[in-house]
């Protein structure tokens, strides 16, 4: 079903978002940090650790440390680098509006189609206890 809403939508977000809320970033990443902080606050007190809580959220025993290993790397200005030398050679020649599109590129325009989804709303709800 969220197969067919994808094609026929062509993966346009703003219209995906609307017909199902699973789609929407905030509410997405929302749910899955609520799901988190109740994993992490059921466990014994004298037990409880954030990778513990991670782990039985994916369901996979090595799933808290390729994310905590994925949140180093992404500080990582030498990691970003790579990323963008990648990204630009991978797609050298994908053109988008008449220009090249490059990793900055990409990025600003991510940017600009996902500003207006209420994070800053959202940022100023009152915070789960």
């Amino acid at each position: 079903m969220l197969e067919k809403a994808i094609e026929e939508t062509r993966g346009d977000l703003k219209k995906l978002i609307k017909y199902d809320d699973r789609f929407h970033p905030i509410k997405n990443i929302d749910a899955a940090a609520r799901m988190l902080s109740d994993l992490y606050f059921n466990q014994n007190p004298r037990r409880r650790t954030w990778a513990r809580a991670l782990e039985r959220y994916a369901g996979r025993p090595t799933y808290d440390s390729k994310v905590l290993g994925y949140a180093t790397k992404i500080r990582n200005p030498r990691f970003r680098r790579i990323v963008e030398f990648n990204f630009d050679s991978t797609n050298r020649n994908l053109i988008i509006g008449g220009r090249p599109l490059t990793f900055e590129r990409y990025i600003a325009i991510f940017h600009h189609l996902n500003r207006n989804y209420g994070l800053k709303l959202y940022s100023k709800l009152p915070r789960h206890p």
